[in-house]
C-alpha cells in the first residue's frame, strides 16, 4: 500500500520556513543593532554620520523581519496571502541590510 503524497503549496512551504528562522534572525538583528548603537561613536562628521545611517539602516532592517513576522503570523492564520506585501517586505529587509553593509550609498541618497 502506496501512503499518499501531499502537495503543499510553495508559500505554504515558505510560511513554515520562515517561522522557523525568523526568531533567530531577529535575535541577530537585535544584536547587531545593540552592537552598532552602543559602539563609541567618532567625533568626525562624516565618521559619525556613517555610525548613525548604520543604526538607522539596523533598525529599518528589525522593522521589516518583525513586520514579515507579523505577516507569517496572519497569513497561517487566514488561507489568503498577499504576495505583493510578502515581496515589498523582502525588498525593505534586503534594501535595510544593503544599507548597512554600504553606508555609502545611504550618504548620498541623504545628502
Amino acid at each position: 500500500m502506496q501512503a499518499k503524497a501531499t502537495s503543499r503549496l510553495p508559500t505554504e512551504i515558505g510560511r513554515d520556513v520562515l517561522n522557523k528562522a525568523l526568531p533567530s534572525a531577529i535575535r541577530h538583528a537585535l544584536k547587531n543593532y545593540r552592537t552598532i548603537a552602543f559602539a563609541e561613536a567618532s567625533e568626525d562628521a562624516k565618521a559619525f554620520q556613517q555610525h548613525q545611517a548604520a543604526c538607522k539602516a539596523a533598525l529599518a532592517h528589525i522593522e521589516a523581519l518583525l513586520k514579515l513576522a507579523g505577516l507569517v503570523e496572519s497569513t497561517s492564520k487566514s488561507v489568503a496571502s498577499d504576495d505583493t506585501e510578502t515581496a515589498s517586505l523582502l525588498a525593505d529587509a534586503e534594501a535595510a541590510v544593503e544599507a548597512y553593509e554600504n553606508p555609502a550609498t545611504t550618504d548620498t541618497e541623504e545628502a
